[in-house]
């Protein structure tokens, strides 16, 4: 799973930046990731193509596809299970981190990680981060790997 999706379509779209309201709109509330849109192929479709978007390939199964993304007031952040979950004994809760908000820098520490992305929109319905730095899949066996050293990622939430 890459390190922050936060945390790729068939070819890297130009995305237009639409203005911010982070003064007047909060980011406090449940979001769901829709896409996940890299400027490197982060793995191959069924026919051997690269593929650019997290949610359009098969790099995430389908049971994290539903998870959501909760920022709370008191800037915790929780990554909850969706209503998919890989395991049925799994708990709702994933994990926890914290999130703060300057200008328009989003910044989460999860599992002492920090991350830092860009807020390129945000409004009543919908979130838009970009995130620049290495990618890294980190496997269920405790393997990692980085797979590039520098990626722009641009992903978009839906406000649920």
């Amino acid at each position: 799973m890459a390190a922050m999706t936060i945390l790729s379509c068939s070819k890297k779209e130009e995305e237009k930046e639409t203005p911010k309201t982070t003064e007047t709109t909060s980011i406090v509330g449940k979001w769901k990731c829709l896409s996940a849109k890299g400027d490197k192929p982060i793995g191959y479709d069924a026919d051997g193509k690269p593929g650019y978007d997290f949610y359009e390939m098969n790099v995430l199964p389908d049971c994290r596809k539903d998870d959501l993304t909760v920022f709370l007031e008191q800037k915790i952040l929780d990554l909850e299970e969706g209503a998919t979950k890989c395991n049925s004994t799994d708990g709702q809760l994933i994990r926890s981190g914290i999130w703060s908000v300057k200008s328009d820098t989003l910044h989460i520490v999860i599992l002492g990680k920090a991350t830092d992305s860009k807020i390129i929109q945000l409004d009543k319905s919908t979130l838009k981060i970009q995130y620049t730095g290495p990618y890294t899949r980190y496997y269920n066996d405790g393997s990692i790997d980085t797979v590039y050293d520098n990626l722009t990622m641009i992903s978009t939430y839906q406000r649920q």
